[in-house]
């Protein structure tokens, strides 16, 4: 069954859940083709495909891995009743405030919360929208790739994962060895 068609079905069935909850979740109705041309005005750019399509046929955030998609504005904030939590106010936050002196990448968009200081984000400057895994606290005093790792080549192919079951905490990657080989006790 289509991604799309099967999220449908769960949530009908009152099945629809974010995995780091034990209960299914809150379902926000679906965003409107308004809400997603004003999130895009906003962000400076277009959602991807799938996405967009999740937050207007199935539901405005709040199902999915980890905490769930943070939503657009009347969705699923970061912030269960938080007024400020929508993907463009965080995603325009890290532009305009600087994280450890260091820019914050243009259409690195945050699409879901692990707890901590974990999340997840879609690369939206190429077309399959790869999932970064995050954990700021991974990178040290090193540059910011040392905190990202990829957790899938599309977002697609993140999506029908979770659908098929997968535990993709189990495979976000972002706790033992650094991935990008930077080491914090090197000397030059």
């Amino acid at each position: 069954m289509p991604l799309i068609a099967e999220l449908q079905r769960r949530a009908q069935a009152g099945l629809l859940a974010a995995s780091m909850e034990a209960a299914p979740c809150r379902l926000y109705p679906p965003a409107s083709a308004e809400q997603v041309a004003q999130t895009e005005t906003l962000l400076g750019f277009a959602l991807p495909p799938l996405l967009r399509d999740l937050y207007m046929q199935v539901a405005n955030g709040g199902f999915g891995p980890g905490f769930g998609l943070i939503g657009l504005e009347d969705g699923a904030s970061l912030y269960e009743g938080a007024n400020d939590g929508d993907i463009a106010f965080i995603y325009r936050s890290f532009l305009r405030h600087r994280t450890r002196n260091e820019p914050w990448a243009e259409k690195l968009l945050p699409i879901c919360h692990w707890g901590c200081t974990y999340y997840s984000y879609l690369d939206c400057a190429l077309p399959q929208a790869p999932v970064m895994g995050f954990d700021e606290n991974s990178h040290g005093h090193g540059p910011w790739d040392c905190a990202f790792s990829l957790h899938a080549h599309s977002f697609e192919e993140w999506m029908q994962r979770w659908v098929d079951g997968e535990d993709l905490w189990k495979s976000i990657g972002l706790y033992g060895e650094p991935i990008f080989g930077f080491e914090e006790n090197e000397t030059p």
